[in-house]
């Protein structure tokens, strides 16, 4: 209904994009363009991985070359250097197993120190408590309303007999002496209450602790991984060279020269491809083909806006811009939405509202044949707006349901159908 329609106009910029694309069908362009740079993602790790392989492969050349011209005295010297470093880098992984070791122990002695069963056994006391709490301070307020009424009124104000001061005053003395118990329930609760905050805040510090050291422990963890693959790689080195070493020849050079000749091919034929993906996204991108179909409709909306405006006899020179900001009057700075009356703005939302209908009729070629109009009747429309928008209506080749709690314009539509509502449900009776 038009009293729960949001107008175009009221959305937000990335709103009115949203509902823009689904009228012109734009959606498919967007999937493409995820999928593109979906397929542009796993292009450059083709690319990481031909470029390692090209790394690879020319410090082999770069090792063969100079191995070469080494004697065996040097081979020896650098196999000495590689095994130093194994011999570091494995002290370090072994102080780091240390720490782990440690820290794995810790995390032992606090799953054993940790219950949740306790934990969640103590949060749901803690709600009873404070339910408990809750209940027993408003029974609270209510003694101290009635003391007031005990106090205020000398005469009760339904049947208008005097409150004897006796009563009144044995009254307030009952409800002031519940009261003095109600408080020391409420002290001895809320103790009650505070001890069980500290136990749930002692549990969850065990956990936060318990989080933290498996971070490190997890740091540390990946630290050991990442030395054992250098490891791994130095010794990969020792043994190429040693290799090498013993059987340098022509061929080895040559084969090697050949397979940077292969990735260099492979190189510029994913790098071919990487631009025709850089071109595509260039022009899926919001800025590229959309905006190019956008500034295409752009004035065909703005037709259709105006010419359902001046069918409803409001000739204010509407115009969108390629942002969908909207603008009046012939200088286009003379009134913004919110300078129109209610009035005014049901007019320009139903022009919207057709102009939406017809854009999703030219961009799908097919034309919807019905229109609902929920308490379109009954909005701020003026009566020159609602005869204006009946003319309209009676120009559209279309079936039209009007729903409206008015009924002065039943002689204006053809068939009707009356409900009303008795005891909450809505019956037909017409």
């Amino acid at each position: 209904s038009v009293a729960n329609y949001t107008s175009f106009l009221e959305l937000p910029t990335p709103n009115r994009r949203l509902f823009v694309d689904e009228i012109l069908q734009l959606k498919p362009i967007a999937a493409m363009n995820a999928l593109a740079k979906k397929r542009l993602t796993a292009l450059q790790e083709l690319i990481r991985d031909n470029q390692y392989k090209i790394d690879v492969t020319t410090a082999s050349i770069d090792n063969l070359k100079k191995l070469t011209l080494h004697s065996q005295q040097n081979v020896a010297n650098i196999i000495a250097i590689k095994a130093n470093q194994i011999k570091q880098l494995e002290k370090q992984r072994n102080d780091l197993q240390s720490q782990i070791v440690e820290l794995e122990n810790q995390i032992g002695s606090l799953k054993d120190d940790i219950d949740y069963e306790t934990l969640e056994k103590y949060k749901l006391d803690q709600l009873y408590l404070q339910q408990g709490l809750s209940k027993i301070r408003f029974k609270k307020q209510q003694n101290e309303k009635q003391q007031h009424f005990y106090q205020e009124n000398e005469k009760c104000p339904t049947c208008k007999q005097d409150i004897p001061s006796t009563t009144r005053d044995e009254q307030f003395g009952i409800l002031e002496s519940e009261n003095e118990k109600i408080e020391k329930i409420v002290a001895s609760v809320q103790t009650n209450a505070d001890t069980l905050q500290l136990k749930i805040q002692d549990i969850l510090n065990k956990i936060e602790e318990l989080q933290s050291i498996a971070n490190k422990l997890y740091g540390l963890n990946t630290d050991v991984e990442t030395i054992y693959y250098q490891i791994q790689n130095i010794e990969k080195d020792t043994v190429a060279i040693i290799k090498s070493q013993s059987n340098v020849s022509e061929t080895q050079l040559q084969n090697l020269n050949k397979e940077i000749a292969s990735l260099e091919k492979i190189k510029i034929d994913l790098s071919a491809q990487q631009r025709l993906f850089d071109v595509a996204l260039q022009l899926l991108r919001d800025d590229g083909i959309k905006a190019q179909i956008i500034k295409h409709y752009i004035p065909i909306i703005n037709d259709y806006v105006n010419r359902y405006l001046m069918m409803l006899d409001f000739y204010i020179g509407f115009e969108f811009d390629e942002n969908f900001n909207e603008s009046f009057g012939e200088d286009k700075s003379s009134y913004s939405y919110n300078s129109f009356s209610q009035g005014e703005k049901a007019r320009i939302y139903l022009s919207l509202l057709f102009a939406w209908r017809d854009m999703a009729a030219l961009r799908s070629s097919f034309k919807t044949n019905l229109l609902i109009l929920d308490e379109v009747l009954d909005s701020s429309l003026d009566g020159i707006g609602i005869e204006t928008l009946f003319e309209m209506m009676n120009k559209i080749d279309t079936s039209i349901i009007i729903i409206s709690h008015r009924e002065i314009f039943i002689d204006k539509v053809p068939n009707v159908i009356k409900f009303e509502k008795v005891s909450n449900f809505s019956i037909k009776t017409s």
